[in-house]
């Protein structure tokens, strides 16, 4: 019996690694360009925090439609699933009624990860879903004015078109919102919703599996 072990052991082996083998893995990477639309408007009143100095309180503030540039990146785990994250830069402008000496130039930065579904689809274009957990910056180019971060989710979907092998283009629409807090005791905080439109070059390496 004890001779039959090792021979049980080598013959699971030798049957487990070729289903292993048959799991698609595969390492892709997307820069993208775009544009991110804010569909609502942030807080009544918020206020910008400046360290030891008084905050700036900020009445009917708006950001400006912003050009986006960022990043895909992530695993693929067969024809159906893949783990990504995504990082992108918004460099836009903060305009208010009141509460600003001026227009205020701001970079934003949305990152996080993501769970994808691709679609079944008998043609070439692999259309997705998914869903993802981030958060979102706001670096205020202006003296003192501390630099802001809120938690942000997201919903997504779009597809990869096949330029060639392991190369094709990646077109998406992401919904991010936004818990924005205005910071000011009694006003209200407001869900801050923006809408992101990129296309990438997407590239994938094969890691193992057919």
């Amino acid at each position: 019996m004890k001779r039959r072990i090792p021979t049980l052991v080598l013959l699971a082996l030798s049957w487990s690694l070729p289903v292993r083998a048959q799991t698609k893995v595969e390492l892709e990477i997307a820069p993208f360009a775009g544009m991110t639309f804010y569909l609502n408007g942030l807080p009544a009143r918020f206020a910008l925090q400046r360290g030891e100095a008084d905050p700036l309180i900020v009445e009917d503030g708006r950001y400006d439609d912003g050009v986006t540039l960022g990043v895909h990146g992530g695993v693929r785990l067969g024809d159906r699933i893949a783990v990504e994250g995504m990082f992108s830069w918004v460099p836009t402008r903060l305009h208010a009624k009141a509460g600003l000496p001026g227009e205020m130039d701001v970079n934003g930065f949305m990152y996080g990860g993501s769970l994808t579904y691709i679609l079944p689809f008998s043609w070439d274009i692999e259309p997705f879903l998914g869903v993802g957990i981030g958060a979102e910056t706001y670096d205020y180019e202006a003296t003192g004015v501390e630099i802001d971060t809120e938690l942000m989710g997201n919903v997504y979907a779009g597809f990869h078109y096949p330029l060639r092998s392991h190369l094709g283009l990646r077109f998406e629409l992401r919904d991010c919102v936004t818990w924005f807090d205005s910071r000011i005791p009694g006003a209200e905080n407001q869900a801050q919703n923006d809408l992101m439109a990129t296309v990438g070059l997407a590239v994938r390496v094969p890691l193992f599996g057919r």
